[in-house]
């Protein structure tokens, strides 16, 4: 639902906009944040739990992954309703595991986790399993012949570039384990194979902000990742350690464009592991990860159709309550990558988190805080003309 006192809302926004207008004054629009509430008065969902989700095939609503009921659901911003797509089933020859990422594509529901993928067919209801480490022992050619040597399976980016074209390909990057090299991988779900292709980030960049603990048997890493935009035939890639755009062309893997940001409003780059500063220094533990993900981040890059921009969001450094001791930035960039703006979301609405979403050309950006379980608290972007 939408507050009632909208358009005063809107207003008021709107004088504070006049005063954090953007750099470019010839962009000649003004920014506000309208608030809308999501009802979950009609699912197991709660607004103080995060959930798995992408943008549904037409990019029109929210596809979630509810933990609590085992369905999937999709959040419409239209109508701000929770809408049933399919009950799952937990056990059994239909059954999907508990995913890490979902994807919706023109025939299936697609589900990942490290080793695992799944997909249901959206006519038959059918699903279908793969262990991705073992698929060389089944009747199944996925592609890479040393499938047993990566190191689990991670999702880069939605099934569609900027330009609407319709690609029915995953990108997905990966660790081989047998020298701890990155490995950019795209992914059909059609066919369930896998195929290789150049890299389009900077591994040394990457590495310089990784973080890895010893934790048992297992290994506890940072979250040091590039965020991929397909752009017709070239891949814009962003990191969410630093204030820098590169470009690469998707055939030959070339770096085509490159651009550190230096921005005034935050720091433009986290603090480096202090064992990679320098090359020297103490073993990384658990308080330096802790510390990390509270540093600045850097958003995923968007492209607003309405404005005919690229934005992003930008979080400072938490200092405080990490419920809200941080400040929400906004970034614009014209169609060559150069910044045409900046403004202080916070300053014109301090009840922002960092958590947001893109669905159906805008930008929701969630609550810090909800005063209700069964209401998630919104504040959708808008672009207005001068």
């Amino acid at each position: 639902m939408m507050k009632s006192h909208y358009l005063n809302f809107l207003l008021l926004i709107n004088l504070a906009c006049t005063h954090q207008r953007i750099d470019n004054v010839q962009a000649g629009f003004i920014i506000g944040l309208e608030e809308v509430q999501v009802d979950f008065s009609n699912t197991f969902l709660s607004s103080n739990v995060g959930f798995i989700s992408c943008q549904s095939l037409n990019k029109e609503k929210l596809l979630i992954f509810n933990q609590f009921n085992w369905k999937l659901e999709t959040i419409d911003f239209e109508s701000f309703l929770v809408e049933e797509v399919i009950q799952l089933e937990q056990d059994g020859p239909s059954s999907v595991f508990y995913p890490v990422h979902i994807l919706d594509s023109e025939e299936f529901w697609l589900f990942f986790d490290q080793f695992n993928f799944a997909r249901i067919n959206k006519l038959t209801f059918e699903a279908e399993r793969w262990n991705l480490r073992k698929s060389k022992n089944q009747n199944l050619e996925i592609g890479l012949s040393d499938l047993e040597y990566l190191k689990g399976l991670n999702t880069l980016n939605t099934i569609s570039d900027v330009g609407g074209r319709r690609r029915n390909k995953i990108f997905l990057w990966t660790e081989d384990i047998r020298n701890g090299k990155w490995r950019f991988l795209q992914f059909d779900p059609d066919n369930v194979v896998l195929e290789e292709l150049p890299s389009p980030w900077e591994i040394n960049l990457i590495e310089d902000h990784t973080i890895q603990v010893d934790h048992g048997r297992a290994k506890i890493r940072n979250q040091a990742l590039p965020s991929i935009l397909p752009i017709q035939n070239k891949f814009v890639t962003t990191y969410n350690f630093k204030n820098q755009i590169d470009i690469y062309d998707q055939d030959s893997g070339n770096q085509i464009f490159k651009r550190f940001f230096q921005s005034k409003m935050y720091e433009n780059e986290k603090e480096k592991p202090r064992r990679n500063q320098n090359g020297v220094g103490k073993e990384s533990d658990k308080e330096d990860i802790f510390d990390w993900n509270l540093d600045v981040e850097f958003g995923q890059l968007y492209y607003q159709k309405e404005i005919d921009k690229y934005i992003r969001l930008v979080r400072s450094k938490t200092e405080g309550s990490i419920k809200n001791g941080f400040k929400v930035f906004l970034s614009i960039y014209d169609s060559k990558m150069k910044i045409e703006g900046e403004i202080s979301l916070s300053e014109m609405e301090g009840d922002l988190s960092f958590e947001h979403y893109f669905v159906n050309q805008n930008l929701y950006i969630k609550a810090s805080t909800n005063e209700a379980e069964d209401k998630m608290k919104f504040y959708k972007l808008k672009f207005m003309n001068e």
